[in-house]
């Protein structure tokens, strides 16, 4: 997780987070909510950029 994090790819360590044992997960989850939230505000910039290059 920890090198996916550090190369930017959230996707794959959200990904890989939720192969942790549940107790690890449990301990986990305030970091797991941040790159959830991560990933969704990225997603949206990249919808807003797209959608200002077009126009």
């Amino acid at each position: 997780m920890e090198v996916a994090v550090n190369q930017g790819d959230y996707a794959k360590a959200l990904s890989e987070y939720d192969t942790l044992p549940e107790a690890v997960k449990a301990a986990g989850a305030d970091f797991a909510g941040k790159l959830k939230a991560r990933i969704e505000v990225e997603t949206q910039i990249d919808a807003l950029i797209s959608g200002a290059m077009k126009a």
